[in-house]
């Protein structure tokens, strides 16, 4: 019966832990911070950490409610874990509310397009095949009024490895589809 107590007196010691750790999370959320934790989730996924990165990512998303470009961030960021691990009707929900042109007017342009090749990756894997064509359509026109620096910024720093093979095979499938410009 005392080793009950006890277990039931830790569980209690680590509740009042967690709060702590969350109450000094919430105390960090200058948008420098913030960044930098997107930057760390970033980092897991580049890994293939996607629970760890899902993980911080649940805590971004609530710090990151009244700053839309970082919110836009965290979004596309959850997108790609649950892509990575396979539950693509979630990662397209993730993302779907910037499928709509409002949603993206004060995002900047760079964040846009990768946004919108996340959209049409998402449908892509929901077999919405036309969709995510025509997404990637309006995105290749979106970024060629782009200056080239900031378009090869767009097209290349999407995603970092491991998963820049699928951006790699999309740029491939969207030259074939699309026909090189």
């Amino acid at each position: 019966m005392s080793k009950e107590k006890h277990n039931q007196d830790n569980a209690v010691v680590d509740l009042e832990h967690a709060r702590v750790r969350l109450q000094s999370r919430a105390g960090k959320s200058s948008p420098e911070a913030l960044a930098a934790d997107l930057e760390v989730v970033r980092g897991l996924l580049d890994q293939g950490l996607t629970t760890e990165a899902r993980s911080r990512l649940n805590s971004l998303l609530a710090q990151t409610r009244t700053q839309p470009a970082l919110l836009a961030q965290a979004r596309w960021a959850l997108s790609i874990a649950l892509e990575m691990q396979g539950q693509y009707r979630e990662s397209l929900d993730a993302v779907a509310m910037y499928e709509d042109p409002e949603a993206r007017a004060k995002l900047d342009p760079i964040l846009s397009a990768r946004l919108r090749v996340q959209i049409a990756l998402a449908y892509n894997y929901n077999r919405d095949h036309p969709k995510a064509v025509a997404l990637l359509k309006a995105t290749q026109k979106q970024v060629r009024f782009m200056p080239p620096w900031r378009a090869s910024i767009a097209a290349s720093a999407s995603i970092r490895s491991p998963v820049t093979i699928r951006i790699a095979r999309w740029k491939v499938i969207g030259r074939a589809v699309i026909g090189a410009d």
